[in-house]
């Protein structure tokens, strides 16, 4: 015997109350709601005759408050006007909702059609009556009927209700008789046993003003109260009910459409849906052969989603817009439900075989799908009755040849249907533009707009920043199409959930969930708001000199210049320029444009050697060092160098995102290799960090990268760190490793390094596969190299075990997940990880050799001991010699 459901809504953002007069229920279906949007459903016992407030509100709590924060947090971003404050109070209170978002003038006009599958005036009259019960009222509400002679006393009862003669047996042409009476904008469809929520018309009309690439969609359709054993069968097999998650349905112009997206039953229900009427004056209306009685039956809203989507429109389910539909009351009315579902599942099917014979083998794949369910639930039915499987493979066999016949009885229609093929088609311009991803970057403290310009790629990744302080980024398949602001809102509330709730908190991530479950059970009952963070700023006579090193890349380094003259700090800045190649000539070309610009030659290549020499002629209390294919937003030095008001940090890095993802080179590098970003949360490391691993060294390499660092000047000349080591880094033949050992080294000074991901940077990857494969083999190559410098110089034994023994065992491990497919990554990326671990031993050895035969570079002196340093050594050896260096009076020294 069933359990006896009681199915209720339950709006968060009224009192909770006590649900009594339960008697003969057994269990409370909860449907949770903020302002009308649908967040999840709970299930709670029926206690003497009731469900308590206080066990509603601790299960929403315990177990529903991850749905709920995404919930504020979209709402929150709905806000038409500027948004300054993520603390809990302002997303409880925030006005924004689906009831306010608009202007009613700015919403479409709404048709609502009904057309009775029943012929139950019950059912229709209080359809109707909960139409005239919505918020926001349709333009119009029309019902088609094949008779006057129906219907007589609910006629009479609305009166202002366009009633419309349509004798015919096809629902579908009663449905596009009616469309062509509808003077909306939009034309909206419900079943005359559902009964729509207040707030129905306005989502749906919501739904087309926020989502301009729209034509059609489709809602929530619940169920009533689970009362009889037939109830529960419906909605165990058959539901219509979707979910609560709001999905954009398209397809991708550039790939072969898939047999699953064209199981339209899946995506949407015809109890429950709307088009735009310039849609079905461009693809046509339902199939009048379809949902034609005693022949097909149903299929036609079917048949109209897949041709939606094939023509190349976005269908949107959208949960707000929702429906309570009323279940069979007897066995017998379920078989004929569930019988007649059936015929018109594969009469659908049959109208895609006719119509789309290019499409053929997906057709064909889903009718095969379908058999095989059948057969299966007759082995494993799951307390469903076997009498309404046989039905459903019955029916399978009664609907042979149903849409043929119902073509030849179906009378041509306005608006027929039109049944392009376009999504199979490469559009040559898409091709042609070779672009994988879009890169764009939004700030949550300002209104969100739609995202333009991405039509011509496939994904687009959205960096979100608040206050101009990244904190994340969202990957949108928009496949070639444009973004909306709905879309962007949704991906942003659903992936940044908990790095926007900890923006004003304090403590880890479990800590600020436990302080958002403390909040939202206090604003549920009342609520008192949480603290802020404070920092403590930097004094502004610290000076700073940026260092960039460049070797021959004249355009990116004045594009970097460019950036770095427009940073906004009220403090003394100086830039220093490293030529590591100066006999080309190259780089003071470009100096000679910025006279404000220092500019420091070093011939002996490699990256560390140029960072050393223009660390050496730097007078800046901190040094920052970017590379120059790096740009920076205004407020970024600021950020970076913030941490530093505490003495015990020495050293800063800061996130580095792409710049671009047009290349698949440049996506792989972001996916396989993690980018140069180490997340969106700060974090730091000191000395009993570094202590605390016995085998194998801690992680430094995801502590930052020198891409984006600021140093505190006094660690140069400390005698357990000193400058950064030559035998490392790019330009020598470990390629790359430097920033790891001078980090190893200040760790093990005891000192603390910080991340601080909102002073963010914006990095070129490298645009070529070949390009990509040979950095994986420099990074590896470079990290081994930084793990014997360790071992060798340093006496750790943990580099030891990391070389010698966890190495080996990750890279087995590659091997192993490359051939049973357990990761993307391409054969080639494995073997050029491999590579870069042999040839570390024997490039580190050439490496030191180098070094020997070129030297050390010049110990680094502070600026306060330089003058008297300068005058011991003219003494000692005559006339002081100056290396080669440019410096002229800077326009950015302040103060």
């Amino acid at each position: 015997m069933v359990n006896r459901t009681k199915v209720v809504s339950i709006e968060l953002t009224q009192p909770i109350q006590t649900i009594s007069h339960l008697a003969g229920y057994q269990r409370l279906l909860g449907l949770v709601r903020w302002r009308g949007v649908p967040l999840s459903h709970i299930v709670l016992p029926v206690i003497d005759g009731g469900c308590s407030a206080q066990s509603i509100v601790k299960e929403v709590t315990a177990n529903h408050h991850h749905d709920i924060a995404r919930e504020l947090i979209r709402q929150q971003l709905i806000s038409e006007g500027a948004t300054t404050s993520w603390d809990f109070q302002s997303l409880f209170e925030s006005t924004n909702s689906v009831n306010n978002l608009n202007s009613m003038a700015d919403l479409p006009t709404v048709s609502v059609i009904v057309c009775p599958r029943l012929q139950t005036e019950t059912y229709l009259s209080a359809c109707l009556e909960s139409l005239q019960a919505s918020t926001v009222q349709p333009l119009e509400i029309i019902v088609p009927v094949p008779s006057d002679d129906i219907f007589q006393s609910t006629q009479a009862a609305y009166p202002h209700i366009l009633w419309l003669l349509a004798p015919v047996e096809s629902r579908s042409v009663q449905r596009n008789l009616a469309i062509q009476a509808a003077q909306g904008e939009i034309v909206a469809f419900v079943d005359d046993v559902c009964q729509v929520d207040p707030n129905w018309v306005e989502a749906i009309a919501l739904a087309f003003a926020s989502n301009a690439n729209v034509a059609a969609m489709a809602g929530l359709v619940m169920s009533s109260d689970i009362e009889t054993d037939e109830d529960a069968w419906f909605e165990q097999k058959y539901s219509l009910n979707r979910g609560i998650r709001r999905i954009w349905h398209h397809l991708n112009p550039t790939k072969p459409i898939p047999w699953t997206a064209l199981i339209t039953i899946w995506l949407a229900s015809g109890a429950n849906m709307a088009f735009r009427q310039s849609l079905l004056k461009a693809v046509g209306a339902f199939d009048p052969a379809l949902d034609y009685a005693g022949y097909t039956w149903a299929g036609a809203d079917l048949e109209l989603f897949a041709r939606v989507l094939l023509a190349g429109h976005t269908l949107l389910y959208e949960p707000s817009a929702m429906v309570r539909h009323n279940l069979p009351t007897c066995e017998i009315g379920l078989q004929s439900q569930v019988k007649q579902d059936a015929v018109g599942l594969y009469s659908y099917i049959a109208a895609g075989w006719h119509n789309y014979p290019t499409l053929r083998q997906q057709w064909l794949t889903i009718g095969i799908w379908k058999i095989y369910r059948l057969l299966l639930s007759l082995v494993r039915p799951d307390g469903i009755p076997r009498s309404l499987i046989f039905g459903e493979l019955l029916a399978m066999g009664q609907s042979w040849g149903a849409y043929s016949k119902s073509q030849q009885l179906a009378e041509p229609q306005p608006l027929t249907p039109q049944h392009p093929l376009l999504c199979h088609r490469k559009p040559p311009q898409i091709l042609a533009s070779n672009r994988f991803m879009a890169v764009r970057t939004v700030d949550l403290n300002q209104p969100l707009q739609p995202l333009t310009g991405t039509e011509e790629y496939e994904k687009v990744r959205v960096f979100v920043t608040v206050d101009g302080s990244p904190i994340g980024y969202v990957d949108c398949s928009n496949d070639y199409r444009q973004v909306s602001t709905a879309q962007l809102q949704q991906a942003i509330a659903s992936e940044l959930t908990d790095e926007i709730l900890a923006l004003n908190q304090a403590g880890t991530m479990e800590e600020t969930w436990s302080s958002f479950q403390s909040a939202l059970k206090s604003y549920l009952l009342p609520y008192s708001p949480p603290g802020h963070k404070q920092r403590t700023p930097l004094p502004a006579h610290v000076s700073v000199s940026i260092i960039i090193t460049t070797c021959d890349r004249p355009d990116d380094l004045s594009q970097c210049l460019e950036h770095l003259l427009a940073l906004e700090a009220q403090r003394p800045i100086e830039i220093v320029v490293a030529d590591n190649r100066p006999a080309s000539g190259i780089t003071p070309k470009v100096i000679s444009r910025y006279p404000g610009v220092k500019l420091v030659q070093e011939a002996r290549p490699g990256a560390a050697y140029g960072r050393n020499a223009a660390i050496a002629a730097s007078t800046g209390d901190i040094i920052v060092t970017i590379d120059d294919d790096i740009s920076v937003p205004t407020d970024w030095l600021e950020k970076l160098i913030a941490p530093m008001a505490r003495p015990e940090v020495m050293v800063v890095t800061g996130n580095v995102l792409p710049k671009e993802l047009e290349t698949p080179a440049q996506f792989l590098f972001e996916q396989l290799k993690g980018g140069l970003s180490q997340g969106y949360s700060s974090f730091e490391a000191d000395g009993a960090w570094l202590a605390a691993t016995q085998k194998g060294l801690p992680p430094v390499w995801d502590l930052g990268v020198s891409a984006n660092a600021a140093f505190r000047a006094e660690i140069f000349c400390h005698p357990q760190i000193g400058l950064m080591d030559e035998t490392l880094g790019p330009g020598t033949p470990t390629s790359s490793g430097e920033e790891c050992y001078l980090i190893y080294r200040v760790l093990r000074a005891n000192y603390t390094v910080v991340y601080e991901p909102s002073a963010y940077a914006w990095h070129r990857h490298r645009r070529e596969l070949d390009a990509f494969y040979h950095q994986v083999y420099s990074h590896m190559k470079g990290g081994m190299a930084f793990m014997l410098c360790v071992w060798l110089k340093d006496g750790d034994q943990r580099a030891f075990h990391h070389l010698f023994f966890q190495m080996p065992s990750y890279l087995t491990q590659r091997v192993i997940g490359w051939a049973l497919r357990r990761h993307p990554a391409p054969l080639k990326f494995v073997w050029n990880e491999i590579k870069g671990y042999l040839d570390a031993f024997w490039s580190y050895r050439q490496s030191c050799l180098r070094v020997q035969q070129l030297g050390l570079s010049d110990a680094y002196i502070p600026t306060n001991q330089r003058l008297l340093s300068a005058i011991s050594q003219e003494a000692s050896h005559g006339p002081l010699s100056i290396s080669p260096c440019v410096a002229t009076p800077n326009p950015l020294a302040r103060g």
